[in-house]
């Protein structure tokens, strides 16, 4: 195996844990996640980047790492909605972008760009 799925195999159960996070609350309810959740979830998602700044391959359609990445982009665009702000809603549809073309690079930039958003509501709403 090349390194980013010896790295992003080895996080699989950190893509649970972001879902699990999400589905936590109602969807209904479209709850804020708490200071330790939204934490939690940009500390994860920092572990993913380091993944993807640590190697140079490519996504590729229905392997592991693309279906973990799939259910990461489902649970951030639960915590987009249920934060309701715009700037994170525009990173995770970016997010998304580079994953449906399958652009490691995109998508690495991308994830940096949640990752910033994710700092900023926790820099507003809990520092």
């Amino acid at each position: 195996m090349t390194p980013i799925y010896n790295i992003m195999i080895n996080k699989l159960p950190l893509f649970v844990l972001i879902t699990l996070i999400c589905f936590s609350f109602n969807i209904y309810a479209v709850e804020k996640l708490s200071c330790e959740d939204l934490e939690d979830s940009a500390n994860v998602l920092d572990d993913i980047a380091d993944g993807f700044h640590a190697a140079s391959d490519i996504i590729r359609e229905d392997d592991p790492l693309d279906r973990a990445l799939r259910e990461v982009l489902d649970a951030l665009h639960l915590i987009a909605a249920s934060e309701g702000e715009s700037y994170l809603s525009g990173n995770v549809y970016s997010l998304e972008t580079a994953w449906e073309n399958m652009n490691s690079d995109h998508f690495a930039s991308s994830l940096e760009g949640v990752i910033d958003s994710l700092d900023h509501l926790l820099e507003r709403d809990c520092y």
